[in-house]
């Protein structure tokens, strides 16, 4: 079962002989936790990268490493333009009332390089999950209806987005097959809405979420925090449990320390960590910063081989244990291939925007693995 960050859908959900008619519910999908946030283009004060980014590699990056779940906070700032962004809560400083936080990639870039991954990989599958929208150039508040209808008109620009008229009710109980029918790409907002969305922005009713981050920057209690939820997701059915597998800056450290510091000591421990742990329930979504190498999709390629192997006879102990050894082979013998294409990909994408002034569309050449 061989599968590269390019071609996820294809290789597990879409392919016979391993996950097919695999409902949403019951999949691991690997997550992108403020997503856009993988370089500053605004903010306010006392800001850093360190204390905002959380992201190394663009969206279409992401996408090439095996994200499918993007965690996507629409912003309006830098004089009317649509970004993604990683604001507070609303702060009371003296006289001042608002918002600590940055801007990031811009929702145009978004859509540019979920089209572009998607011309070369028509197969796949991709959530963006909207959230946390605040107009951060007047008073730092709720997007308004008119402003929520700009945000879906840059939206629209998507290609293939599925419609809630084709998957109406919840989207747990469809298949990926059913779902490709209507489009590739699912946007869903979390919250209630000030206006009538459009029929390719699904409402909060349609897609129930569950889990939550644990707030902390000690990796052993975020490890207990998340094991623990995730034991105790299986009272939360109906609902996609969200695994976050993400350390917070607390104190002096949002001085001193860098968030994507954090995430490779969280990430360097996530295989040998969660996956044990994936018995009983598994996370549909697993939620982290800095994705940079092929680590994540590595574990929920694991993830997804145990509920293969689960599903198996398990009186032919022979066969079963084939197959896990199977799995792991191909797994370890990927990596440094999946290294290596990404390592030329990069190459070309640093080239075409020294080039050219922006990322790579039609030169891109997405991971590839031979069937």
């Amino acid at each position: 079962m061989p599968s590269s960050g390019s071609r996820f859908f294809k290789d597990i959900y879409f392919n016979p002989a391993v996950l097919p008619n695999t409902k949403l519910q019951n999949a691991c999908l690997l997550g992108s936790h403020d997503a856009g946030m993988f370089k500053r283009t605004g903010g306010t004060a006392f800001v850093t990268d360190g204390n905002t980014l959380t992201q190394s590699k663009s969206i279409l990056e992401q996408l090439c490493l095996g994200v499918r779940f993007f965690d996507i906070r629409p912003v309006i700032g830098n004089g009317g333009k649509y970004l993604t962004g990683h604001y507070s809560g609303m702060q009371e400083i003296l006289f001042w009332k608002g918002r600590l936080g940055a801007d990031g990639a811009s929702i145009e870039e978004v859509v540019s390089d979920i089209n572009a991954f998607l011309s070369a990989n028509p197969d796949e599958i991709i959530f963006l999950e909207l959230s946390h929208a605040y107009n951060t150039d007047s008073g730092y508040g709720d997007f308004t209806a008119k402003e929520w209808s700009g945000l879906f008109t840059i939206l629209a620009n998507i290609k293939k987005l599925c419609k809630s008229t084709e998957l109406s009710g919840s989207l747990l109980e469809y298949t990926f097959e059913a779902i490709k029918k209507s489009g590739n790409v699912i946007a869903f907002v979390t919250s209630d809405l000030p206006l009538e969305p459009p029929n390719y922005i699904f409402p909060k009713n349609a897609l129930a979420l569950s889990g939550s981050y644990a707030d902390s920057d000690n990796l052993d209690s975020m490890r207990n925090d998340q094991i623990k939820k995730l034991n105790q997701a299986n009272s939360k059915t109906g609902t996609l449990f969200q695994t976050s597998w993400t350390l917070t800056l607390q104190g002096a450290g949002l001085v001193f320390s860098k968030i994507r510091d954090l995430a490779d000591k969280a990430n360097e421990r996530l295989l040998s960590w969660l996956l044990p742990e994936t018995t009983s329930r598994v996370p549909n979504v697993v939620y982290l910063d800095n994705i940079k190498d092929t680590v994540p999709l590595d574990t929920v390629v694991y993830i997804n081989a145990k509920k293969k192997t689960d599903a198996m006879d398990t009186s032919d102990e022979e066969n079963s244990t084939h197959y896990v050894k199977e799995i792991a082979f191909v797994v370890a013998s990927t990596v440094n291939e999946a290294r290596e294409r990404l390592d030329a990909n990069f190459m070309l994408h640093d080239a075409a925007v020294a080039q050219h002034g922006h990322a790579l569309d039609t030169h891109w050449h997405p991971l590839q693995f031979p069937s």
